[in-house]
């Protein structure tokens, strides 16, 4: 691939050793992580990687590539246990209580 202008050679002796080393393809990344050249090009415009575009190709950061650490997405779960403690043994004789919320917080009421 030959680059226009004068400084061409230049610029070639520059960025090939730094794509070699540092900056890897998106098939590359998908192989690294092991899962589809799509599901990188997916993270790509989310902005989840740094990307470096020369000529019409993307390039990854290695590193990030290899540290990466997927993130939770989606709705966060609920709660399976939402009673703060033991009960008051003003339900220990049965009954039906609520709970009202009050200047000083929860408030138990018959």
């Amino acid at each position: 691939m030959a680059f226009s202008g004068p400084r061409g050679p230049v610029v070639r002796q520059i960025v090939a050793p730094c794509i070699e080393r540092k900056w890897i393809s998106q098939s590359d990344a998908a192989r690294i992580r092991g899962v589809s050249p799509q599901a990188i090009s997916d993270l790509v415009q989310k902005g989840r990687f740094r990307i470096l575009r020369i000529g019409g190709k993307t390039f990854l950061d290695r590193g990030e590539v290899q540290n990466y650490k997927t993130k939770r997405t989606g709705r966060p779960s609920q709660m399976k246990d939402s009673c703060p403690g033991p009960f008051p043994s003003k339900l220990d004789g049965g009954g039906i209580f609520f709970l009202r919320q009050n200047s000083e917080g929860l408030a138990l009421i018959s």
